[in-house]
């Protein structure tokens, strides 16, 4: 193979579970929530070719991080339960409290069958729900939306409920949902900070200004008047296993005022 093409097939990375690890400092209006650390993994798609070694390394690599939570924003599985169910397993060794809301892959292959596994590794389910957790002797709430496409599955999405319920609540609300244009429901809820996915940031450029016909955020941190947003890149890849300037990441999330 000519030098040129050498250099040109290079930047084409296969994807794997481990060594994508970055931190990004958060600037947000909710001052209470000053160092509050959130590990931020999202899109894993794990299907029959994603390697156990690997994810065993990324909980491992989870595990030796200093946060408070780890949350994932939707589409963790990329086949049927049935094919993967070891695989799933590797999440009960995670030593962080974990939440999850579900994506459209979810969806596809099994929203109910992964609700089930994930609680078998203590792992929690905020589709269409909140808590309320303590920081630093101060309350705030954790949230999470369905995925938008819910409805077609015959799932319930309380969008509406959700979002009336959290703006009556007095205490800052960080926001889960897989898709970035939910971000409009995190926005009326008087959300201080929304974390979502979906995007692959494109996964193979120049894609992402696709993505960007019809999702209002592709990549990155961005403000939405007193809102923080944070779109994660994913770690696992739809249809091919490769991406191009649309890096993979696990990513700790470092609240700052």
């Amino acid at each position: 193979m000519a030098p040129f093409l050498q250099n040109f097939f290079v930047v084409f990375k296969k994807t794997n579970f481990t060594q994508q690890q970055k931190s990004v400092e958060i600037s947000i209006t909710e001052k209470s929530l000053k160092g509050y650390k959130i590990v931020h993994l999202s899109d894993l798609h794990i299907d029959n070719k994603s390697n156990i070694d690997e994810l065993r390394d990324l909980v491992t690599e989870i595990n030796a991080l200093t946060c408070h939570i780890v949350v994932i924003t939707g589409d963790i599985l990329g086949t049927k339960i049935k094919n993967i169910r070891e695989k799933l397993a590797v999440f009960k060794n995670l030593k962080h409290k974990t939440y999850y809301v579900s994506g459209n892959h979810d969806l596809v292959h099994g929203y109910r069958g992964l609700k089930k596994s994930m609680q078998e590794c203590g792992i929690i389910c905020l589709d269409n729900k909140y808590e309320i957790l303590t920081f630093k002797n101060k309350k705030f709430i954790l949230a999470g939306l369905g995925d938008r496409y819910s409805s077609f599955f015959r799932i319930k999405r309380e969008a509406k409920t959700l979002v009336e319920t959290l703006e009556r609540l007095p205490y800052p609300i960080i926001f889960l949902a897989h898709q970035p244009k939910d971000y409009i429901y995190a926005y009326r809820a008087k959300s201080k900070l929304f974390l979502c996915g979906h995007t692959h940031a494109g996964q193979i450029y120049p894609f992402r200004y696709l993505v960007k016909l019809t999702q209002p955020f592709v990549s990155g941190f961005y403000n939405y008047k007193d809102m923080a947003i944070y779109v994660n890149n994913g770690l696992g890849t739809w249809g091919i296993n490769i991406r191009f300037q649309a890096d993979a990441e696990c990513t700790l999330l470092q609240l700052c005022a």
